[in-house]
């Protein structure tokens, strides 16, 4: 497993971000998911992207991406849940799964891919999970909602690669993506705006970072209890909604 070269020779660690690509996705398509996603361009020479900045208008973090392959996801899978790649799994922020078929929940994949969520026994509401579906056929709105409703409970969403806006207007595709990183709660953020922003903004106030963030944790906490999956849906739709006012 080529992600078990990682170290820390910082003093405050970048936080670590895992892309499993499938081996037979095209070079230009790993060109086309970094420079959209990070901006940063694929080298095929290289398994670990290092310093790789996420800014928002709100922070900034750095992040050392590493990148891997599978053959067969249920082969890396066990893998992964060995011993020996513990402290990997550990200090890990999330994990994108590039995934070349998905169907629905009974899909090769997202089964691989429940089990493992299902057997770590780290907190995986502390990290987050997005299988993004890069197969030519992409699920339609109704399939891919009704397939997240059945991953809430495992803190996994799938989105489609190749998708722009779903009719309720929340964002879709790449979109997404950035989005569920721009909400996951990184540590050491730098809350700091750029001098620029300060002097354009006519608000007097910026967003209150500590309230956004307590209301982030009483939301997970309050998610983590709800067992029906409709009110679980809901509850999140509600949550975005909310949040997402707090940082306008």
């Amino acid at each position: 497993m080529v992600v078990q070269e990682y170290d820390d020779k910082t003093s405050v660690p970048n936080h670590k971000v895992l892309i499993l690509f499938p081996s037979t996705l095209r070079t230009h398509d790993r060109v086309a998911f970094l420079s959209t996603i990070f901006q940063e361009q694929y080298d095929e020479q290289k398994s670990i992207f290092r310093d790789v900045q996420w800014k928002t208008k709100y922070y900034k973090v750095n992040l050392d991406l590493y990148v891997d392959n599978y053959m067969v996801l249920e082969e890396w899978i066990n893998e992964f849940l060995s011993e020996e790649c513990r402290e990997l799994r550990e200090i890990l922020s999330g994990v994108i799964f590039v995934l070349d078929e998905i169907r629905n929940d009974s899909s090769p994949h997202i089964r691989c891919i429940k089990r493992l969520l299902e057997s770590m026994d780290e907190d995986i509401f502390s990290k987050f999970f997005v299988g993004c579906n890069f197969a030519e056929d992409m699920m339609n709105e109704t399939s891919l909602d009704d397939l997240n409703s059945t991953l809430m409970d495992l803190n996994l969403e799938v989105v489609n690669w190749i998708d722009k806006t779903c009719s309720s207007m929340e964002k879709a595709g790449p979109e997404r993506i950035k989005e569920i990183l721009d909400i996951y709660q990184w540590s050491n953020m730098d809350y700091q705006r750029e001098d620029s922003e300060r002097e354009t903004d006519p608000r007097p106030n910026t967003v209150d970072m500590n309230s956004f963030i307590s209301r982030l944790d009483e939301a997970k906490l309050k998610y983590q209890n709800i067992e029906d999956p409709e009110e679980a849906e809901k509850f999140i739709e509600s949550i975005i909604e909310e949040l997402s006012s707090m940082m306008v």
